[in-house]
């Protein structure tokens, strides 16, 4: 993958990721969910977080075409704040100043530009997909925990009030295999994978898959382990 000096950080990694040996992967998705942090913290301290040696950290910055880790740094910095969400402004702002007036106001845009963000980075034809794999399943399990636990429960109230078979599936271990093992062909998983990616998630969109099951996956990285998986 040829790198340009207009590409930014996050896309630089999303473009060579696929061509990243296993450690430099672990390394990316760190550094995509940490992006704020990779603008302040040392060499030493991202290798420690991440599980990686210095050296690895060294190779992975080369391997997105920069000389090293100060000069990866550097690229970060240069476009921060832009990388703060909404929410995470409207953090700063209330430990700097307090509560804002229009806090209400301020918590529904940014919970507006949250949803636009999701949509401008689903494709229509993506969306169609999803669509009618959820209309064409018999039953529906979601699979979520840790995090991921509300937004699975979330999702079940939601997809049983428009009439579907759904039920959500909060933990691994015995009741994760008991549900997979009573999947077939015309059914449908969600997986739900949010930050702390658990490996029971991935292992539970594994097994769907080889009862034949349909299989979908909400994550908040282009990168997460159950991307390759859904489908």
């Amino acid at each position: 993958m040829v790198m340009t000096t207009s590409m930014l950080p996050r896309e630089r990694i999303l473009a060579s990721f696929a061509e990243l040996p296993p450690k430099q992967r672990l390394l990316a998705r760190f550094f995509l969910d940490h992006e704020n942090e990779v603008a302040f913290a040392s060499a030493n301290s991202i290798s420690e977080q991440a599980g990686a040696s210095p050296a690895t950290v060294v190779r992975f910055c080369r391997a997105l075409g920069y000389e090293g880790y100060p000069d990866l740094q550097a690229a970060v910095r240069a476009q921060f704040p832009q990388y703060r969400t909404p929410i995470q402004k409207l953090t700063e702002q209330m430990v700097n100043g307090g509560i804002p007036e229009n806090l209400p106001a301020q918590i529904a845009q940014a919970n507006s530009q949250n949803i636009q963000q999701t949509m401008s980075q689903i494709s229509k034809p993506d969306l169609s997909d999803a669509v009618g794999a959820i209309i064409g399943a018999e039953k529906i399990r979601v699979f979520g925990s840790g995090l991921s636990a509300a937004a699975a429960l979330t999702a079940e109230y939601a997809l049983n009030m428009l009439g579907f078979s759904a039920r959500a599936c909060l933990n691994g271990g015995m009741t994760q295999t008991l549900e997979v093992s009573h999947l077939t062909d015309q059914d449908l998983i969600i997986v739900i994978s949010i930050w702390r990616y658990l490996r029971h998630e991935v292992e539970a969109i594994k097994a769907a898959r080889r009862r034949g099951a349909s299989c979908l996956a909400i994550t908040d990285s282009p990168v997460a382990p159950v991307v390759p998986l859904a489908r």
